[in-house]
C-alpha cells in the first residue's frame, strides 16, 4: 500500500471517529511531533513547547541572578564545584519534573 492510499484509509477512517478517537489521533501525532522535535529535559522527558520555553527563561533568571559558573572556575577546583553545583540545582528545583 502506497502512501495515497494510506493517506485516503486513514481519512475515511477519521471522518468515521468518535471524538475519543480524535483525541487518541490527536495525542499519537503530538508526542510523534515532539520526538522529533528533539526538545527534552535532563531526565530525558519529552518537553513540549510551553514547558521547553518555561526552562529556558528559568535559566535565564538563574543567569542574571549570577548563579552560574565559568569554565575557569571549575577547572581551577571541579570537585568542590560540582559539589555545590549540585547542592544549588537541587535547592533550585531546576531539574524536577
Amino acid at each position: 500500500m502506497d502512501a495515497t492510499e494510506l493517506r485516503v484509509q486513514l481519512l475515511e477512517k477519521i471522518k468515521n471517529a468518535d471524538d475519543e478517537q480524535l483525541n487518541i489521533i490527536k495525542n499519537i501525532l503530538d508526542n510523534i511531533e515532539q520526538e522529533r522535535s528533539g526538545t527534552y529535559n535532563v531526565q530525558g522527558k519529552i518537553l513540549s513547547q510551553e514547558d521547553f520555553k518555561r526552562e529556558i527563561a528559568k535559566a535565564e533568571d538563574e543567569y542574571e541572578k549570577g548563579n552560574f559558573t565559568t569554565h575557569t572556575k571549575i577547572k581551577e577546583d571541579p570537585k568542590s564545584r560540582l559539589i555545590e553545583i549540585m547542592r544549588a540545582d537541587e535547592d533550585s528545583g531546576l531539574y524536577d519534573s
